[in-house]
């Protein structure tokens, strides 16, 4: 019957030796075992699932205004070269930036000049 109780569920194990009886055979100790679980899992499926409560320690810390933006150090896929074009301007000796020969992107004279931030338009006529 030790091996019986032994191979159960632990919290069913725990209610057979909580009930303190002395099984007179094996069978005996299967019906209380069957009825604990029944009664352990009836229980279990009343409960509602537990919720997780928030917790404050998890916190997302406010941002530093005086943190470096480091996104202003990738590069974006603008102007990105597809692999062919970029093989063949390699194959041809070509600017990856301009597409015309005699130099590299590092020497390009063709390159676009840097963006100036839109200016505020005027509501009133200038006078």
């Amino acid at each position: 019957m030790s091996l019986y109780q032994n191979g159960l569920k632990e919290n069913v194990q725990l209610a057979v030796v909580m009930s303190n009886i002395q099984f007179d055979s094996l069978r005996s100790m299967q019906a209380m075992a069957l009825r604990a679980g029944q009664t352990i899992e009836g229980i279990r499926q009343a409960r509602p699932a537990p919720h997780p409560t928030p917790s404050t320690s998890t916190s997302v810390p406010a941002p530093d205004p005086n943190a470096m933006d480091l996104s202003a150090f990738q590069r974006g896929p603008r102007n990105r070269l597809s692999d062919t074009e970029r093989a063949r301007r390699v194959q041809g000796n070509l600017c990856f930036r301009c597409g015309q020969a005699g130099h590299i992107s590092r020497g390009c004279g063709n390159q676009s000049p840097p963006r100036q931030p839109p200016r505020p338009q005027q509501s009133h006529p200038a006078l």
